[in-house]
């Protein structure tokens, strides 16, 4: 196709033209993305970075920094994965200069939409086919991503960018930028490792990619807590450690024991910090996962290097007004029903801890669970259930199947690794009621039922593919009860 007889594509079209391409294995390299970069007039130039990478809470920790930059008057491009329930999540700008502070109680309208998506699409397609890439070194769905976002925040005049990578670090299309100002690393855990190695410090070497010469500060999760083998979380804190200083990276390690819980419940928690400039301090979030408050904190130690003297009012207000989907979320009363992306083992142990702590095994003795999982079958399916059945809270485990993916594990073979691992770590008693339901729109109806006839609650986990359904249809079945009610 020539420049001239090039035709743009409809937002339809640009979204058939997006999903065509392969989620993440990279055709151009970074070098090339740079070639593409400059001839879109090299967006991704002149802006604020903080970059986040890390296998755990890096979306969240994300959201916190976003909100609280944008309470203090920045103009914020927020670029995150996976999206939830709509398109536009990944893409956000809160606008610190609107005084109606919009993003507080409208998520959505921070959203990048529809006819900003075609015409992005539509300018990267003319460039890269002016360049002759060919199908095979064609850039893939992330990069695509990434290009676009660039876009969009140019567009926006945007203060600074929240940048999280989607894979790894070191080739992650979003480490295309210059040095950031802030380099941030969550929790590490063994997650892709097909593709970023089989141990704790191999994932940690590619994580730390995004270090560059010329990054202010590398704000640090507490390893200690992430990776339970204390001398695995030794060599990793140790090799951001020795990076950092090769580098000239400051190097800012925060400690969970710095953190004070204070209270929790089904509206959020409180907390207190033991140092810093808002020692003391009580601090809200809404998010109700018990390490939201440790996210939180690394977001605020994240933000103090990025500026020194950043208002104290705004930290508050950012992690009171932060709204992050799918991690641990509330979506329905009676029966509550609870939406968790949690898709490797060190993301299901956080949500089974969360929800012990929601719910004190002491204190609610009765409490039951039904659970409704989809995964794909390259995770640690073994590992995951293991960690979501201890203590044998979970009544029934409702089995199904994402449509339409080719990774997704069949019900059978889960229900297979579930009754394999049962006899060594529950009473029999306690084995939950297995159910397979291929079919997800039954498959939610079934978890309804078994819930309320159970006298328990709902939480879906395993992977975000399913998640606007979950959403959509716990709402209707909640909504139709209160009519009938």
């Amino acid at each position: 196709m020539t420049k001239q007889d090039y035709v743009d594509m409809t937002f339809e079209e640009s979204m058939y033209y997006l999903d065509k391409r392969e989620r993440f294995a990279s055709r151009l390299g970074l070098d090339k993305l740079r070639e593409v970069l400059e001839l879109l007039g090299n967006p991704d130039k002149g802006i604020s970075t903080i970059h986040i990478a890390g296998t755990n809470g890096k979306g969240s920790t994300c959201a916190y920094i976003s909100y609280i930059l944008a309470e203090a008057g920045y103009k914020v491009g927020l670029y995150s994965s996976p999206y939830v329930y709509e398109y536009g999540e990944r893409i956000r700008v809160l606008d610190g200069h609107d005084q109606a502070k919009t993003w507080r109680t409208r998520p959505e309208a921070s959203y990048i939409n529809e006819e900003e998506t075609t015409r992005y699409l539509n300018r990267i397609r003319r460039s890269i086919e002016s360049v002759g890439y060919d199908k095979e070194h064609h850039p893939n769905h992330f990069e695509m991503l990434t290009l676009m976002a660039f876009l969009f925040y140019r567009e926006h005049e945007c203060d600074v960018l929240v940048l999280e990578t989607g894979l790894g670090g070191r080739l992650d299309a979003t480490n295309v930028i210059d040095p950031p100002e802030v380099a941030t690393i969550t929790a590490i855990g063994l997650d892709h490792t097909q593709r970023l190695g089989n141990t704790y410090v191999e994932i940690a070497g590619e994580k730390a990619g995004i270090l560059k010469k010329g990054t202010q500060s590398l704000v640090l999760y507490d390893q200690y807590d992430a990776i339970k083998d204390h001398v695995a979380a030794a060599d990793v804190e140790a090799l951001f450690r020795h990076k950092a200083e090769d580098l000239d990276i400051r190097f800012c390690p925060v400690r969970k024991n710095q953190v004070i819980p204070l209270s929790h419940d089904l509206e959020g928690q409180t907390f207190e910090l033991s140092t810093g400039p808002l020692k003391e301090e009580k601090l809200q979030t809404k998010l109700l996962a018990r390490y939201e408050i440790y996210n939180a904190q690394l977001a605020i130690e994240t933000v103090l290097a990025f500026k020194k003297d950043i208002e104290k009012d705004a930290i508050i207000k950012g992690l009171y007004y932060c709204y992050w989907p799918g991690r641990l979320e509330r979506l329905t009363l009676n029966p509550s029903a609870f939406l968790d992306g949690g898709h490797n083992p060190q993301g299901t142990r956080a949500l089974r801890e969360s929800l012990d702590y929601l719910f004190p095994p002491a204190s609610c003795p009765g409490h039951r669970e039904v659970h409704l999982v989809c995964m794909m079958k390259d995770k640690d399916a073994k590992t995951m259930f293991q960690n979501m059945l201890k203590g044998g809270r979970v009544s029934h485990l409702v089995l199904s199947r994402v449509a339409g993916i080719k990774r997704a594990m069949e019900p059978e073979d889960m229900a297979g690794i579930v009754e394999e691992i049962e006899v060594d770590l529950l009473s029999e008693e306690n084995y939950p009621e297995i159910h397979i339901v291929p079919d997800y729109e039954e498959a939610l109806v079934e978890a309804w039922h078994l819930a309320q006839a159970d006298q328990a609650i709902i939480m879906a986990w395993g992977s975000f593919y399913q998640a606007e359904r979950f959403r959509d249809k716990m709402r209707a079945l909640a909504s139709g009860q209160n009519k009938e009610d």
